[in-house]
């Protein structure tokens, strides 16, 4: 492996932290809208450093992906948060002391709720939040560049689009081709303008956003939609792509397409097909010319009940770890691995699917981190790749 190759897990605030008062998310929530309700997430507001040490420590990993939360930086619009500014100088702070690398994601799934309001048009379907975005992306890259080696400035934008403007199963609960159309153009020139200004004020930045990837089995050629939403961001000048400096990319497996209709999604049934993987990889690099970061791969299990296939996190790890450097013995350049996640947390409207390598029973309201045998897998995954 590289020497430079980064070894992580991903975490996201929303999921961690529990909500933002001033989000959308928080706003469905108290609305009733999903089973169970985030609350305080896994306590990372209070665990982080042990967190972080277990990361650096316990793993022997090098970086942690985490996200900023528009909400809690800017909760009205225009007002930035003092105390959130500090809280991140401290995480980022904690994150240096401990020599780990930060890959920060810029929109997480979540907005601020007062982008929704007003008349139509509201939200990522009004031309003009892209600007708003742009104004907390120069906050944070203007307050925190030094600290960030890599930006993701959405994390799964066809999740956020698909799911919030078409289908209506997630906030802000918009239904059908108009509302996806037109969100979709105003995200992709927030990113546009966030990735100018990303690189206006940090110099040698890479920016890109991170896509979900997957295996819908639909037939030929659409084996990893909706990750050909990233063509969206595909613009070329002179024959290189623009406003991309890498390709962000998520695999989890099989994904039966009866259970895109379900939500929350029951991630535990997601089928597991690691040969897969390698090919999505070898296709991503011969697609767009750009290096790949893996953001998130992981496998969930129902509250730790054994899974009817028979996979478990170590196996399913090292499977997919083998895949990655199979294809990059190809040629696929490949810059690092994030695991999802460090700890179970709030997987988007339920705390029952599990993909920590820490068990944390946040609905029992025990915030105790006790270790996975997937603990042990990653270790030596790790220390196999630096041998």
């Amino acid at each position: 492996m590289p020497d430079d190759f980064l070894w992580g897990v991903a975490i996201s605030s929303h999921q961690n932290e529990g909500g933002a008062p001033a989000s959308d998310w928080t706003h469905a929530e108290r609305a009733g809208r999903f089973p169970h309700v985030s609350g305080c997430g896994n306590d990372f507001r209070v665990h982080w450093r042990e967190d972080f040490d277990r990361i650096r420590y316990e793993l022997g990993a090098d970086t942690i992906r985490l996200s900023i939360e528009w909400a809690r930086v800017e909760p009205e619009p225009g007002k930035i948060d003092a105390a959130e500014m500090r809280w991140l100088a401290t995480l980022f702070e904690g994150a240096r002391d401990r020599g780990l690398n930060v890959i920060a994601t810029l929109h997480h799934f979540t907005s601020p709720q007062w982008i929704n309001g007003g008349s139509w048009p509201n939200g990522w379907e009004n031309p003009t939040t892209a600007a708003r975005f742009d104004n907390y992306v120069r906050t944070i890259a203007k307050e925190f560049g030094p600290a960030i080696r890599y930006w993701l400035t959405f994390n799964e934008p066809s999740n956020v689009l698909v799911g919030g403007h078409f289908a209506g199963k997630i906030p802000p609960f918009k239904i059908g081709p108009v509302a996806l159309a037109m969100a979709a153009r105003t995200m992709l020139s927030a990113h546009e303008r966030a990735y100018e200004t990303i690189h206006e004020l940090v110099p040698g930045a890479m920016v890109s956003v991170s896509e979900f990837t997957g295996v819908l089995g639909l037939g030929p050629g659409l084996d990893y939609l909706p990750g050909r939403v990233m063509d969206l961001f595909r613009s070329r000048e002179n024959g290189r792509i623009k406003h991309l400096d890498f390709i962000g990319l998520h695999y989890y497996g099989d994904i039966p397409p009866l259970e895109l209709n379900v939500f929350p999604l029951p991630f535990h049934r997601f089928g597991v097909r690691p040969d897969r993987f390698g090919k999505i990889l070898r296709d991503t690099w011969a697609r767009y010319g750009l290096p790949i970061m893996i953001g998130e791969n992981g496998i969930a299990t129902y509250n730790h009940e054994p899974r009817p296939d028979g996979w478990d996190a170590p196996r399913y790890m090292e499977a997919h770890v083998a895949e990655m450097k199979r294809a990059m013995a190809d040629g696929v350049p490949v810059l690092g691995y994030c695991w999802w996640t460090l700890t179970d947390n709030y997987e988007w409207g339920s705390f029952d699917a599990r993909f920590g390598l820490y068990r944390v029973d946040c609905k029992a309201g025990d915030y105790t981190r006790q270790p996975t045998p997937a603990v042990e897998a990653f270790r030596r995954v790790i220390t196999a790749a630096r041998s």
